[in-house]
């Protein structure tokens, strides 16, 4: 065997067993796909990001990808899922006064909407509009941001701090403050607590009968 033949023979080995390092499966497949998702997210941005820039960064292959999610938006749901649990627990306090309580609340996502990036979020809502139909009234209401308002309100009606219910109002009526923060969204660049705030007095509360 000649020095080159053997070199080629390591060469290739250590190719072969680089390769098996990399070959991942299962969970651990999944979650680089999700890391590489975020990582690529905030290095160019939702709108920007493509299957094959995941892919890429995930040292796979789109099948791979394809074969757990249909879309970039899916991905980015689960990420988000995932994210969301990781940075908050969403819990309804009871300090006796619904405007403490729904401030408290509702500046938790704030910190959330930092670390995504408000464009992220507006590229992956121009994405999920154009669907929302198709979720209907539970999947809107079935997450526990918005139970846990639900809750701070109904107490602050059980108080007669409200004089409106918001388990006897319309489907409207029970996601006013989900609506708010969305087109807080769509209309800021930032938003700051000073802005919870209002969203609170000059909208939620009057809506809902607030009487002090």
């Amino acid at each position: 065997m000649n020095t080159t033949t053997f070199f080629r023979g390591v060469n290739g080995l250590e190719e072969k067993m680089e390769n098996k390092k990399k070959r991942r499966r299962g969970e651990t497949l999944k979650q680089a796909i999700l890391d590489a998702a975020w990582d690529t997210m905030q290095a160019i941005g939702y709108q920007k990001m493509t299957m094959d820039d995941i892919a890429k960064k995930a040292e796979t292959n789109k099948n791979a990808i394809y074969r757990r999610w249909d879309s970039k938006q899916q991905i980015i749901f689960e990420v988000a899922r995932e994210k969301i649990l990781d940075a908050v627990d969403f819990k309804a306090p009871n300090s006796g006064r619904v405007r403490d309580d729904l401030i408290q609340i509702l500046s938790q996502p704030l910190g959330i909407i930092q670390m995504f990036g408000i464009d992220n979020i507006r590229g992956y809502a121009n994405d999920t509009l154009p669907q929302i139909h198709l979720t209907g009234h539970t999947a809107i209401l079935d997450n526990q941001f918005t139970k846990v308002i639900q809750l701070a309100l109904s107490r602050g009606y059980d108080r007669g701090e409200l004089t409106k219910d918001v388990a006897d109002g319309s489907l409207e009526m029970k996601i006013i403050p989900d609506l708010v923060i969305f087109a807080s969204l769509m209309l800021r660049n930032t938003i700051t607590k000073t802005d919870v705030s209002n969203w609170v007095d000059q909208i939620i509360l009057p809506i809902y009968g607030y009487s002090k």
